[in-house]
């Protein structure tokens, strides 16, 4: 060998090992991002109760997006509001409440529990994801109110069982600042993984 030559088996180790490091790099790399959407744009978040059924069911597994996010009307949220949260059995811990919105800032709602209808801004809101027809048991035969801007009106899609902004005392309207992101993605259970509407 020649001097300044190295031998083959030399340059197939200085070779594998760039080969680990380079991957190695790319490997941290991709867990970095990973890591940052989950802290700055996606967040997991477990249904807690019955009060979106049938869209979504007790323990299934949620992928909530917050960034940039400006409500709508028909998005499916999670927020958190002081005293609404739910505990859960198992943990103890608060969790955050599931619901669509109804109506936004500026919007007019009417509720008539006995028609079970909804109408927003004059018209009658056609309703094709809720469990049953809304009954009066819980609330007030007829809520009307016009959304204060900055704020959404939420209901649970099983009407009948779902403490929401029907609740005007104790739930109401909620401050946009409040949610925690729109639901994007069910994880689990396996059999009904994806988009969620």
């Amino acid at each position: 060998m020649e001097p300044g030559e190295e031998s083959k088996p030399a340059r197939a180790r200085v070779d594998v090992a760039r080969e680990v490091f380079e991957w190695s790099q790319m490997l941290t790399g991709g867990i970095v991002v990973v890591v940052l959407l989950f802290v700055l744009v996606f967040s997991l978040f477990t249904v807690s109760g019955p009060s979106m059924l049938d869209t979504l069911h007790d323990g299934e597994m949620l992928l909530i997006s917050r960034l940039f996010y400006t409500p709508r009307r028909g998005d499916i949220v999670m927020f958190s509001k002081a005293g609404l949260e739910l505990k859960d059995d198992e943990t103890g811990r608060q969790t955050p409440l599931v619901k669509r919105i109804i109506a936004i800032g500026g919007d007019h709602i009417k509720i008539i529990h006995s028609e079970g209808a909804v109408y927003l801004n004059g018209e009658l809101l056609p309703e094709t994801y809720i469990r049953e027809k809304m009954t009066g048991g819980l609330y007030p035969d007829i809520i009307e109110l016009t959304v204060s801007e900055g704020s959404v009106f939420c209901m649970g899609d099983n009407r009948n069982n779902s403490k929401d902004s029907r609740s005007l005392r104790e739930v109401g309207e909620i401050d946009s600042r409040f949610i925690l992101g729109r639901v994007l993605f069910r994880l689990t259970p396996f059999s009904k993984l994806g988009f969620v509407t």
